[in-house]
């Protein structure tokens, strides 16, 4: 008999986090559920000595890589599971997290995602799990916050990311990929990720053609999931940090068109190097961290 709720994890050298994401599941009890692991070509293939370990999970190991969204795509073929689970390799999903995702998922027929709180490993909220839809407006208040600066906390966040922490269930406009829970007559309906996003804005997309179905996605805070922040923009390298570019830059001409497009990753990247310098610059209040540095870097590079 087929699980009602099948798990989908996409991996790319990813061997030092999916056990720790495979021990969380198997550890949280309460809903059946099959777990489908997608590799898309790694080439540490360290990968097929944990999917022997692991014999429980139905493994797949791609000699392409298809990118994340066009992976989940293929790898939710495998299943008939009614809802779908679309899990990062680095996360650990905490108790009662996945029946309180369902338990929202199923108070109507209407609602098509819900998405969790992400923490960081010491338990302190992480910004990104859900957002708004990207606008050029949104998008410069994400990355200069001046309404904060000038209202202080109290003045909001006007960005495209929801920023603050959240004590009931709200809706949202996208949800991270990183954790996202959704009907499968849905994914059927709207046709998946979109085959063009190879990485980054897959999650944006879905959350909006969900949206134009007549759905609505949910962020159900009281559902957490750890999340360990891979480094996978730090590592896009040649054919991948192209594909990774193109895919950015089609959605965001699609959406807000060849001038909206260009502005938004000139304050994407003007941000983000802004951010190093002061994140570099001796006496700067923040924690110097040589690692969110070098995010900040290749978040600039991306959009370049």
């Amino acid at each position: 008999m087929t699980p009602s709720l099948a798990v989908i994890i996409v991996t790319y050298n990813s061997h030092g986090d999916i056990e720790r994401c495979l021990q969380s599941l198997a550890a949280h009890g309460g809903v059946p559920l099959e777990v489908i692991v997608f590799d898309n070509a790694s080439p540490d293939r360290r990968i097929a000595a944990i999917a022997a370990r692991h014999n429980w999970v139905r493994w797949t190991l791609s000699t392409t890589n298809h990118g994340f969204g066009p992976a989940n795509n293929l790898a939710m073929r495998q299943t008939s599971a009614p809802t779908l689970l679309f899990l990062n390799p680095d996360t650990a999903v905490q108790p009662q997290a996945i029946p309180r995702l369902l338990k929202e998922l199923e108070r109507g027929p209407h609602i098509g995602a819900v998405g969790p709180r992400l923490q960081y490993p010491d338990g302190s909220f992480q910004r990104g799990g859900a957002g708004f839809t990207p606008t050029v407006r949104r998008c410069f208040f994400e990355f200069y916050p001046l309404d904060r600066l000038l209202c202080g906390r109290r003045g909001g966040h006007r960005g495209y990311i929801l920023a603050a922490e959240q004590t009931a269930t709200v809706s949202v406009d996208w949800i991270a990929g990183t954790c996202c829970m959704v009907r499968r007559e849905v994914m059927e309906m709207v046709g998946g990720f979109p085959a063009d996003q190879f990485l980054y804005f897959e999650d944006i997309a879905l959350g909006e053609r969900i949206r134009e179905a007549g759905y609505e996605l949910r962020y159900v805070p009281e559902a957490v999931v750890t999340h360990f922040r891979g480094r996978s923009v730090a590592t896009l390298q040649g054919d991948a940090l192209h594909k990774a570019r193109h895919g950015i830059r089609s959605y965001l001409v699609r959406r807000l068109g060849k001038g909206g497009a260009a502005a938004f990753r000139a304050i994407v990247v003007s941000g983000c190097l802004l951010r190093l310098v002061l994140a570099l610059a001796p006496g700067y209040s923040r924690k110097r961290d040589a690692h969110a540095a070098a995010r900040l870097w290749s978040w600039a590079r991306l959009y370049w």
